[in-house]
């Protein structure tokens, strides 16, 4: 992906923008891409409207295991996201996911560092479409093989 400032962006001709391809649906060796951290005011339902904070990890799927259809994966740019409430709640989510699926030593480790050695490891997500099939939603991870 080509880099430019902002300016160049603003610049741009609207309605030009190509929306991101989603995966097909299957099973994918993914790399833990980023970690974006921000507070959000949950659904109605989920919460008292109160403020939570959340952790998403953004995955870059390489390479694909089990897939029905042929995957040019040069050509995808989506990246697929896992969320984590900040919460004492989801503590044993991140857990299991570091531990289990990443197969990282935990012991002794702060949530915020796990999340930051979590980037650059793999692990196999099955990736499913949702909205129209115009994105992808994990629908499991684990260890990779």
């Amino acid at each position: 992906m080509s880099e430019f400032s902002v300016e160049d962006v603003m610049k741009r001709e609207a309605g030009k923008a190509e929306r991101p391809s989603a995966y097909p649906p299957g099973t994918y060796l993914m790399e833990v891409a980023s970690v974006k951290r921000k507070v959000i005011v949950p659904k109605k339902g989920q919460n008292t409207g109160k403020k939570v904070p959340l952790a998403e990890v953004y995955f870059k799927p390489v390479k694909a295991v089990e897939v029905a259809e042929p995957v040019d994966m040069e050509k995808r740019r989506a990246q697929p996201k896992q969320s984590f409430w900040l919460t004492d709640g989801d503590l044993w989510r991140m857990d299991e996911f570091f531990a289990t699926t990443l197969g990282m030593d935990i012991g002794g480790q702060s949530y915020e560092d796990l999340f930051t050695l979590a980037v650059g490891r793999e692990c196999q997500g099955y990736l499913s479409l949702r909205d129209e099939d115009r994105y992808n939603e994990i629908e499991q991870l684990a260890p990779a093989a």
